[in-house]
């Protein structure tokens, strides 16, 4: 907020809310004001204050590092989205390989654990090309969503 950050960088500077007044030409009790939060400073003020610290008007009125504090939200929101589209898309490559293995492998076994799987997927291996597509789209949504950049 602006307020903390006025009596922050005066503090820091050394200086009495009455020598930062005189250099800012204002009254003490309008510094005050300021770093209370009860009146905000004039364009010309904030102009001067970022002389006064060095600083730029962004970082005196933004996050205190030149990007504004709604700037930071949106990179952190932007950066949890691809976290979670990397993991999904993680998980679903992975399923989508799983599954190919498996149905190749149920269609190359005639055995009864091959039969116990299908009744309790309830699959068809007669559908192999349907089943092996369905993994390979799979398998590529994933790979997309991770490799995707933004």
């Amino acid at each position: 907020m602006l307020h903390e950050t006025i009596g922050s960088l005066r503090r820091k500077q050394g200086w009495s809310q009455e020598q930062f007044a005189e250099q800012m030409g204002v009254s003490r009790q309008t510094v005050s004001k300021w770093e209370t939060g009860a009146s905000v400073p004039e364009l010309e003020n904030l102009v001067l204050m970022s002389q006064c610290f060095d600083i730029t008007i962004d970082q005196l009125i933004g996050s205190g590092d030149g990007t504004p504090a709604k700037c930071k939200e949106q990179q952190r929101l932007s950066m949890m989205r691809m976290y979670w589209r990397k993991i999904l898309g993680l998980i679903l490559a992975i399923s989508g390989l799983f599954y190919g293995l498996l149905t190749l492998w149920m269609q190359s076994q005639n055995t009864v654990l091959a039969q116990q799987i299908n009744a309790l997927f309830q699959i068809q291996i007669s559908g192999t090309g349907v089943m092996m597509g369905l993994s390979l789209g799979l398998l590529g949504i994933g790979c997309w969503l991770v490799l995707k950049k933004s």
